[in-house]
């Protein structure tokens, strides 16, 4: 039984194929990462995995589980999460209170409205507010608990939005971008995180176009071009590959 599969992915917007016959599998505990160029498909497949995006063909299974066209709720439900190239944070709230936001998947816990509403029991908010602040120390932003996410520096952005996702407690993580626009420090805490998170168990898979960040962190990369596979394997050897070097690396 495989952990994570994905079997003839295809999705059509009108007359554009953004993503045909895509297949791949993901090892649990480790980092599979897709890159490609521009327009190669690969947020379209995230979009796709995470029920943002309807396929028009094909099958996505995680834990033995087909999610195909399941509305991101319940995929989140079910232990996936994900991140986005805009991060989508609250920017009016503090950090705290965007991770707990990530708590509300929690049975009971209606926590999209325990940050303010009345209803929600004093020691359940006391509760989340310890579990996100736990999150937040492991990923280095416990000072910055009580900041609006809006002053935040980018490279803590960034974090925050891994935060929120694993806050949902999320056994499989998508992460959009994660280290895009970031500066060397930034990224190199980017990357202690993510190989944080899969020493702990977590699995990534990880989208993003810093070369030297995907090649240092994965596992195994698949490269896509014109929303096909055109290469799988392990680092060192995709470098290697004739074609991603012709279509994708530009050497």
């Amino acid at each position: 039984m495989a952990y994570f599969e994905i079997e003839g992915l295809t999705k059509d917007f009108g007359g554009l194929r953004a993503v045909d016959g895509f297949s791949c599998t993901v090892e649990r505990g480790k980092v599979t990462s897709l890159i490609g160029p521009n327009g190669a498909g690969k947020t379209t497949v995230f979009n796709l995995i995470s029920g943002f995006v309807r396929p028009t063909a094909g099958r996505v299974r995680y834990r033995d589980r087909d999610i195909t066209g399941m509305e991101p709720d319940r995929i989140v439900a079910l232990g996936l999460a994900r991140t986005f190239q805009d991060l989508r944070l609250f920017h009016r709230m503090t950090a705290l209170e965007n991770v707990m936001l990530g708590l509300q998947k929690q049975p009971g816990e209606r926590l999209a409205h325990a940050v303010f509403a009345r209803a929600v029991l004093r020691a359940e908010r006391a509760g989340a507010r310890a579990r996100a602040g736990a999150i937040l120390e492991e990923l280095g932003l416990e000072a910055q608990a009580g900041e609006l996410a809006q002053n935040l520096a980018y490279g803590e952005q960034k974090l925050l939005a891994i935060a929120r996702a694993m806050a949902t407690e999320a056994d499989l993580l998508l992460l959009d971008e994660p280290a895009a626009g970031l500066g060397r420090e930034a990224m190199e805490t980017v990357l202690g995180v993510i190989r944080g998170l899969v020493r702990r168990g977590r699995t990534v898979i990880l989208v993003d176009h810093h070369m030297e960040a995907v090649m240092d962190v994965s596992d195994r990369v698949v490269v896509l071009d014109a929303g096909r596979k055109i290469a799988e394997g392990e680092p060192d050897a995709v470098q290697r590959d004739e074609e991603v070097v012709r279509v994708y690396l530009g050497l």
